[in-house]
């Protein structure tokens, strides 16, 4: 199972999570960093059959595969507000715009799995988030779509469970 990113109380939540999982000895995170292609980066992987088949059943692998967990809309309030927290925090992006006369709290989720953003409306729906999916591409021309929230209703969430100190700034 692997898990990019450069932000540590992202990848810190995931080891815990992973440490959960597991009664007794937990797969050990390798991380590999790297500053070439598009920038900063960091790799993290849990080497285990049994971690890559649970996530794999839960939301699949690939970027264009992705989506949310098969129970996600059944589960309690908490649980849909911690994966709202998650998705803002690892494929979400949080601005301030102050394109009006007052700064504007603006945010989106961006995939290539429109499957995962037709389930993230559905998920934000069940919060009372209003939103609506666009399509893009990509900077090397290929098909993803764009969840956006209302800004009214995404700021009344006010990012509960998140934890990127960034996104959670603003």
């Amino acid at each position: 199972f692997c898990m990019a990113g450069i932000t540590q109380e992202i990848m810190s939540k995931i080891d815990n999570i992973v440490k959960d999982i597991f009664e007794g000895a937990s797969p050990k995170p390798g991380k590999v960093d790297s500053k070439a292609s598009y920038g900063e980066s960091s790799r993290t992987t849990w080497s285990s059959i049994a971690l890559n088949a649970f996530i794999n059943d839960m939301i699949s692998r690939g970027c264009a595969n992705k989506h949310l967990p098969p129970f996600f809309l059944t589960s309690p309030r908490e649980f849909r507000e911690g994966l709202l927290a998650g998705l803002m925090d690892t494929d979400g992006s949080i601005s301030i715009s102050n394109g009006k006369k007052k700064p504007q709290l603006m945010a989106n989720i961006s995939s290539n799995s429109l499957r995962l953003l037709m389930e993230t409306e559905i998920l934000c729906r069940s919060l009372g988030i209003k939103g609506r999916i666009t399509a893009s591409k990509t900077p090397a021309g290929n098909d993803c779509w764009i969840y956006t929230p209302s800004n009214y209703d995404i700021s009344q969430w006010g990012g509960k469970y998140m934890v990127h100190p960034n996104k959670l700034e603003k």
